[in-house]
């Protein structure tokens, strides 16, 4: 969407991000930009977070840097104390 019509149309745009999670993008002098709901802002920010974990956790795990599980148990059991 060009950005001249999300000017003359921001009530109804942002209303429209808002009521069915949309993800709108903007263009101007051909870059664009991405407008999208808080909610749907946030669900992809904690689907990455959980994404990279796993990268990591795998990462690790081919490095051999694992633990068995007893020793992690004892260890929060540890922590905690």
């Amino acid at each position: 969407m060009p950005l001249s019509e999300f000017r003359s149309n921001t009530a109804s745009i942002v209303q429209h991000i808002q009521r069915d999670e949309a993800t709108v993008i903007l263009t101007q002098n051909g870059k664009a930009a991405a407008l999208m709901g808080i909610a749907e802002y946030q669900r992809l920010t904690a689907e990455l977070i959980e994404l990279r974990s796993m990268v990591n956790g795998l990462a690790d795990a081919m490095q051999g840097k694992t633990m068995p599980h007893k020793t992690v148990k004892q260890n929060i059991k540890k922590a905690r104390d």
